[in-house]
């Protein structure tokens, strides 16, 4: 298939999904539709993805081809060292492919109440729990994708909703509460949530990511995590990645994310080499190791100046 037919394509998929109710059959058409043209077109991943892209930033469009807003998962974590993910990495490279994107940055600003009552309450690892950041991928302008993302733990499964527009736009939105023009399920989900609890920016995190996808199970998808660092100031995803660092040079953490086991080959290989799930949180991490020590800090120099 040429570049010509390539974009009629698009142009077909468009009309399709202007003239038909996304129902279950519709939505296995497209699938069925976009199978088809990937048997067919010589191109690479990155090219594909930006067309999935594409596809998904048509006005009105809710549904999701590879920018994903709906989760629904299970994650495990594992902090490794350095020679512990040379070999990981080197293993599944016999099940598994790095995504087109390769080693990219991903920046994070978590919103909490005044008195950091999400994150407080995370930590106490209940039965359910919720949180809100806003994401980016790499440093971005005004006019650059941004994901409001609401993300929640039940029972141990992952559920995460996101809805993207610009930043100037989310700005507005989370400042001002001037709402974009095209508002769908999940922002109101979003618009509940904000008007539920008190919340403003607290703190941002980035760090470098490889994330690896598997052509057998498409459920399956291992990430590493890397020079992890923070910030609690310059609260824009605009204003650059840089920060204190959060965890040492030395250290990765992956983080598998599954719908349901993890499969034998990799179960057997964790095991073999005794690497060890963990309970790890870049946002908790923050308030256990520096907010809180920082607030603390400030209610006892109020309480000093008070008394004095």
């Amino acid at each position: 298939m040429h570049l010509l037919s390539f974009c009629s394509f698009k142009k077909v998929y468009q009309r399709y999904f202007y003239a038909t109710i996304v129902t279950d059959e519709s939505e296995n058409n497209l699938k069925r539709l976009f199978q088809t043209v990937l048997r067919n077109i010589a191109y690479d991943d990155c090219m594909i993805t930006r067309f999935y892209l594409s596809l998904y930033n048509i006005e009105g469009g809710n549904y999701m081809a590879v920018t994903q807003n709906v989760f629904k998962r299970y994650e495990q974590k594992y902090m490794l060292t350095k020679s512990q993910y040379e070999s990981m990495l080197t293993f599944l490279s016999n099940y598994m492919e790095r995504d087109c994107y390769g080693l990219h940055t991903i920046c994070n600003i978590y919103y909490d109440t005044n008195y950091y009552n999400l994150i407080r309450t995370s930590l106490e690892k209940p039965i359910y729990k919720e949180k809100f950041r806003i994401r980016s991928y790499g440093q971005i302008t005004a006019n650059d994708t941004v994901f409001l993302e609401l993300k929640k733990k039940y029972k141990g499964v992952v559920y995460k909703r996101r809805e993207s527009m610009i930043l100037s736009d989310a700005d507005a939105y989370l400042q001002y509460d001037v709402k974009p023009k095209n508002q769908g399920q999940i922002l109101h989900e979003i618009d509940w949530f904000l008007n539920l609890n008190d919340i403003s920016p607290k703190i941002y995190i980035a760090y470098d990511r490889i994330a690896l996808f598997s052509e057998s199970d498409e459920t399956l998808r291992v990430t590493f995590d890397h020079n992890i660092r923070f910030r609690d100031y310059d609260l824009d995803l605009s204003k650059g990645t840089y920060g204190r660092k959060l965890i040492n040079d030395d250290m990765y953490l992956m983080e598998l994310k599954i719908s349901m086991a993890i499969p034998k080959w990799l179960s057997d290989y964790l095991a073999d080499n005794n690497i060890l799930p963990t309970s790890y949180s870049k946002y908790g991490t923050c308030y256990k190791e520096f907010i809180f020590f920082k607030e603390l800090s400030k209610s006892s120099l109020a309480k000093h100046n008070g008394v004095a």
